[in-house]
């Protein structure tokens, strides 16, 4: 990630971040053992990366979401910064490379 995420609210069961992504910046795949993340553009134009199927592009004020324990990833294909909230739901926080 180009910027710190922010976190922007926590509970036991919620978490939402607000996170950036530099100009072309792919993140790093991964997924999550219980997990049920939403992901929605305010910034930029990306795509999410997401199991099988076919890579999704986001625009602003568009949203997409991704099950847990699929294997994900975004990346950002604007020229300049893209931002995004994450909402990760139903679960105990984890981040597991995918090797």
């Amino acid at each position: 990630m180009s910027q710190e995420p922010e976190i922007l609210f926590k509970s036991e069961t919620v978490l939402v971040w607000l996170m950036t992504l530099a100009a072309n910046e792919i993140g790093q795949r991964h997924y999550h053992s219980n997990l049920f993340e939403t992901i929605i553009c305010t910034e930029g134009k990306m795509t999410l990366c997401a199991g099988e199927r076919e890579p999704v592009e986001l625009s602003p004020r568009q949203q997409a979401s991704v099950p847990s324990p699929q294997p994900h990833h975004v990346q950002n294909l604007s020229p300049g910064v893209a931002r995004y909230i994450l909402v990760q739901a139903s679960g105990a926080y984890d981040f597991l490379l995918v090797t």
